[in-house]
């Protein structure tokens, strides 16, 4: 079989390392990924998962043009906020410069010399660049203090200007506003308030249509779908375009906590930050609420939905359901960050979730947690949130790429088995036909891909097989499908979906020898649509979609492991 190979910058990050996922266990493709340090342990862990990696710096053009030897498609990433924390680059500006106008510089910089070098790789087909709308162009000059965007589109620029043979070739993905930064950021993180509610607080006005994105999980999905259409569009990335008031809605419903929004006045920002970067997300937040941090109505950029195939991604409950809230502290906000730096000698702040930790160049370990906390307790006073070890997240590895069978084993663990879970795809053989025709082959394959993930992964807790089949009943033919559960205690769970008959033309295909997904996408003119909704979810008008129809069999699967003082 012939290969291609992708490039991958950053592909220990989180949007490199979601196109990582996405393409390492596909057969057709080989994974290249570039690093600066391929001796830190996450380059060492993709060695381990089959990731080819390679040592580049995207300030040193050599190293990449190395990097991209032979190279089928190149997806490009770049890290403004990486190069605005790096303590060396902190003395780099020039007298009169803030740091974030000379990392704006910096990024662009660095992305025209990855443009540079892919437009001289005679291999290439495809390069996909990750980007971001420019403001400053955009508002007719109005909002020209969003460095972290204008430096990305900046370089989209220089590429579509002076590359015109590489941006003939070239896709541009534009993800939106990351969900994580509700996690991480305290411009987004929300707050207990002392009547119990959950306050979430900010600038951006409560109607405003935003869009969210998972980045760490959602960049994959994006990039292989761009790879699957024609070059030449950019596409928003996002998993959900909706109001700040409809997300606490949401994030109510989903937590059962009770919440309140508040917009920030302009001008005002809901955290101290340091005072170049006041002027930065104040525009960013005017921008987004006047013209959209899509980039307005105006712009070329596609919708998801307008690709075809399109990307298939988790909605806001997935992820809100996914993460592991706290039960609440009220946290640390509006403190002094310059006095703070200062005091930590060299130390940066970031308040996060679960725990308020600190980080020296990008590192952190519980120790320094705890004893940075303390030094916050003495120094100004403040009283000492409770310091909880993080929880060692469960690996639940899913015999199967489908995207629908992740979803379903995922929403079946969370709401079978509560916990902090840790879902990975692996492509693994079933060892029995392509389109199983009986109940007994049908179940044989799920234990098998379950034994077979087992073996490619031992040091997993779950391991899970889902195998679909089909069964002939008085001439016609009806679909179901079975869930096998290894767990490392030797544990086994076995549950059976729901049967439902299919259609004469699927079923005069089935026969002839056509697997179903296929014969799916040529009776209602899908493509790729087992990856999809499903013939389930074609039969049903989206009713119940594959992979809702998987979910409750995974719970029913679980059971002897919700009973474990049972024998089953």
């Amino acid at each position: 079989m012939t290969t291609k190979k992708i490039v991958i910058i950053g592909a220990t990050g989180g949007q490199g390392g979601s196109v990582v996922n996405s393409f390492l266990n596909d057969p057709e493709w080989r994974v290249r990924g570039i690093t600066r340090n391929p001796s830190s342990q996450k380059s060492k862990n993709l060695e381990t998962r089959g990731v080819e990696v390679v040592q580049a710096d995207l300030d040193d053009r050599v190293s990449l043009a190395k990097a991209f030897q032979d190279a089928n498609v190149i997806f490009a990433v770049s890290d403004f906020w990486g190069i605005y924390n790096d303590p060396k680059n902190q003395n780099k500006p020039k007298p009169g410069q803030a740091l974030n106008e000379w990392t704006k510089v910096q990024e662009t910089q660095q992305l025209n010399n990855i443009i540079d070098e892919a437009s001289r790789v005679s291999s290439l087909e495809r390069f996909i660049i990750s980007s971001l709308p420019g403001p400053s162009k955009l508002s007719g000059g109005k909002y020209t203090n969003v460095c972290h965007h204008d430096s990305k589109a900046d370089a989209e620029e220089y590429g579509e200007q002076n590359h015109p043979k590489l941006w003939a070739k070239t896709s541009v993905y534009l993800p939106g506003y990351f969900l994580s930064n509700f996690l991480t950021h305290p411009m987004a993180q929300p707050t207990r308030k002392e009547n119990g509610n959950i306050q979430f607080a900010n600038n951006l006005d409560l109607d405003a249509k935003v869009p969210l994105i998972s980045h760490d999980q959602d960049s994959g999905p994006f990039v292989r779908a761009l790879i699957q259409n024609p070059p030449g569009k950019s596409v928003v990335g996002y998993r959900a375009w909706i109001t700040q008031r409809e997300f606490v809605r949401i994030f109510s419903q989903v937590t059962g906590y009770k919440t309140e929004l508040l917009q920030v006045p302009p001008g005002e920002l809901p955290f101290d930050c340091v005072e170049e970067l006041g002027p930065e997300l104040q525009d960013n937040f005017a921008f987004a609420n006047e013209i959209g941090l899509h980039g307005g109505d105006d712009s070329p950029a596609v919708h998801p939905n307008e690709l075809n195939p399109s990307p298939q991604l988790g909605s806001v409950e997935d992820w809100i359901r996914e993460q592991d809230w706290p039960k609440w502290q009220i946290l640390i906000r509006n403190l002094d960050y310059r006095k703070l730096m200062d005091s930590l000698n060299g130390y940066r702040i970031n308040v996060t979730l679960p725990i308020i930790f600190f980080d020296r160049q990008g590192m952190s370990t519980s120790r320094n947690n705890r004893t940075i906390v303390n030094v916050l307790a003495k120094k100004f006073a403040l009283q000492r949130s409770r310091m909880e070890p993080p929880r060692k997240q469960k690996l639940v590895v899913v015999a199967s790429n489908n995207i629908p069978k992740i979803r379903a084993t995922r929403d079946g663990f969370t709401q079978m088995l509560p916990d902090s879970y840790d879902f990975q795809g692996i492509s693994v053989d079933s060892n029995v036909s392509d389109q199983p025709f009986s109940d007994d082959e049908t179940l044989r394959g799920a234990t098998n891909r379950a034994q077979n993930a087992q073996a490619a992964r031992s040091e997993a807790d779950f391991w899970v097989g889902i195998e679909g089949g089909v069964e002939t009943h008085n001439g016609s033919i009806c679909s179901f499908a079975w869930i096998v559960v290894f767990g490392k205690d030797g544990k086994v769970g076995k549950a059976r979906t729901s049967a439902y008959f299919l259609p004469d033309k699927t079923c005069q295909l089935l026969k002839e020898g056509v697997e179903l997904g296929h014969a799916d996408d040529m009776v209602f003119g899908q493509i790729d649509s087992k990856n999809k909704q499903g013939s389930v979810g074609l039969l049903t008008g989206g009713v119940v979609d594959r992979a809702a129809y998987y979910t409750q069999a995974v719970i029913l699967a679980l059971i002897p492991f919700r009973n474990a003082s049972l024998d089953f």
